[in-house]
């Protein structure tokens, strides 16, 4: 259902940008006295506007791979062509009415040309350094404080990454700057909280290295991990799902893939580390990913029966429920999947639906922990936020 809206909609969007660079390329070939770069500009942006759909329906295949990368770039210059373009549409018609400009600069040539330029020059600003931007990683730092005692511990030094999204976006070079960056932290554990593929086991550049990298991340106690929503198999057209089918399960390469990296999975469990803390991970709210599950446990029957004197430290992909999970007695909550928005305006927009979109948030006398992620959803591009790895150091009361 949700193919059969995405694509008339997609297709009307992409008509009315057409509409509206035809009349400001007629113009401007009057002052070029040649057509051919509008020709050459209609042609390149049908192709790159029915990439998305090219890469949907064709094979797996290394053109369709091709295709689907180029496919993530044109997402996010398509996204601003279509908010500059309605920008210049809405100052339009509101300096026509407020009467602000006079009508021989409203309707000049001129006028237009340099406006459309204008919008030009902000579409291709934008996307080039969000292109750019979307592969620099940094390193964020929060304090928490639990008032509990952690046997053997008077803090804990947790290096928290998300998102990772391997694949079409997302690689080997990505992952030697991040296992770097984990390494220098001296972490006691690591916590990979879900979406550690981009839906497609295949899509990844080299499968061995990549493998050989997330294995490498040292820390004291290890890496823990949790799945997102996703990793699983679906077809994604523009990022968003048009499987018809609820229940996709994880690609059983998927599990090889993280058995291979010794990373320690947590599916609806919940383990005692070092008789110090406990440490829970969740299957993902939305898609579980595993068979036989039609959904995941409550928060109050993932922790039953455990000692809540100890810390109690819980993965989740994504940061929903908090107040659930704060009222079932987990203390620090660590999460991803909202990768801060990624584009601006949806770092706007998240932070408005968001229970919490990145940092640290309390809900009771739970701690929530997101960050913004380490890989990309979607569109190649990061604007107005920035990957990072998140680093959670954690102090306890044991007097």
């Amino acid at each position: 259902m949700i193919f059969l809206l995405l694509v008339p909609v997609y297709l009307a969007i992409n008509g009315y940008i057409l509409f509206r660079t035809s009349k400001w390329l007629r113009i401007c070939t009057t002052f070029t006295h040649s057509n051919i770069w509008a020709w050459c500009y209609m042609g390149i942006y049908i192709l790159l506007a029915f990439s998305l759909l090219f890469a949907f329906i064709l094979p797996k295949s290394r053109l369709q791979l091709a295709i689907k990368h180029i496919s993530n770039y044109w997402l996010g210059t398509f996204m601003y062509t279509l908010i500059f373009i309605a920008i210049g549409d809405f100052i339009k018609i509101v300096l026509r009415k407020l009467n602000m400009v006079p009508d021989n600069i409203y309707h000049s040539d001129k006028s237009f040309v340099i406006a459309g330029s204008v919008i030009l020059a902000l579409i291709v600003s934008l996307s080039v350094y969000g292109i750019v931007h979307a592969h620099k990683l940094k390193v964020v730092d929060y304090t928490v404080d639990i008032n509990k005692p952690c046997v053997g511990n008077d803090s804990l030094k947790i290096v928290l990454i998300s998102d990772l999204h391997l694949g079409y976006s997302v690689g080997v070079k990505d992952m030697e700057d991040m296992v770097r960056k984990v390494n220098a932290q001296n972490a006691d554990i690591v916590v990979l909280a879900g979406d550690i593929f981009d839906n497609d086991y295949d899509a990844l550049d080299d499968p061995d290295r990549l493998c050989e990298l997330l294995g490498s991340m040292n820390s004291r106690y290890g890496t823990y991990g949790c799945y997102g929503n996703h990793d699983i198999e679906e077809r994604l057209l523009g990022g968003f799902s048009v499987d018809f089918n609820n229940n996709n399960l994880r690609d059983e390469k998927m599990e090889d893939f993280m058995k291979k990296t010794g990373i320690h999975m947590l599916l609806d469990e919940c383990i005692l580390i070092d008789n110090s803390f406990y440490l829970a991970g969740r299957l993902d709210i939305e898609k579980p990913g595993s068979a036989n599950i039609d959904k995941r446990l409550t928060a109050n029957e993932l922790l039953e029966g455990i000692d809540y004197s100890k810390p109690v430290i819980v993965m989740d992909h994504q940061p929903k429920k908090l107040k659930e999970l704060a009222n079932a007695g987990c203390d620090l909550d660590l999460s991803g999947h909202t990768h801060d928005g990624q584009l601006f305006p949806g770092n706007v927009v998240s932070g408005i639906v968001c229970e919490n979109v990145c940092g640290l948030k309390t809900v009771g006398n739970m701690t929530s922990v997101v960050t913004a992620g380490v890989g990309l959803w979607g569109p190649n591009m990061r604007v107005g936020t920035t990957a990072d790895i998140t680093v959670v150091n954690v102090n306890f009361n044991n007097n």
